[in-house]
């Protein structure tokens, strides 16, 4: 991408392309090349029927955005392996509630998404289960079996790839 492509871009994302709000210096050109991908990340996301429900194009101007808020209707489409742990009353089919599939980390394509996979591993210990078909400590132990090797794999220099937490 040449640097003129780059204004033209950061200026198509109505971004005044001089000032970073946040820092409120001059962006850098590493700033004005993140804007530039984020938007071109956005726009890929949006021509996939990816639906992006509360983000802002400015929240944290020349950072890539951390987490792609997912929609409840995109959660609710996922598969069971998208999550990290599915209680056994709705593998079952006692009940219906999708929100006994807890801690989804994978996308729609089966692959890992790093932001949802860290956010995973922080709430893990917070998960309770809705129905009585397993406990509190047997649900969270099986969300932590499942998501540790993940984070070995993904996130190795973080303190859940060192068996930590556990």
């Amino acid at each position: 991408m040449s640097p003129v492509s780059v204004e033209k871009c950061v200026s198509s994302e109505r971004w005044d392309g001089k000032t970073n709000p946040r820092t409120n210096k001059p962006y850098t050109e590493s700033e004005k090349w993140a804007i530039c991908n984020w938007a071109h990340e956005k726009r890929k996301l949006s021509e996939s029927g990816t639906i992006l429900e509360g983000v802002s194009g400015k929240a944290d101007i020349g950072y890539r955005i951390q987490m792609i808020r997912w929609s409840t209707a995109y959660i609710n489409s996922l598969p069971n392996s998208s999550f990290a742990v599915v209680e056994p009353a709705y593998v079952r089919g006692s009940t219906e509630n999708k929100n006994c599939r807890h801690l989804p980390f994978k996308g729609k394509d089966g692959k890992v998404d790093l932001p949802h996979l860290r956010n995973a591993l922080v709430r893990v210990n917070q998960i309770n289960p809705l129905s009585k078909s397993i406990s509190v400590k047997d649900l969270r132990s099986a969300a932590k079996r499942k998501l540790i090797p993940y984070a070995k794999e993904f996130l190795p220099d973080s303190i859940w790839a060192g068996g930590q937490n556990e």
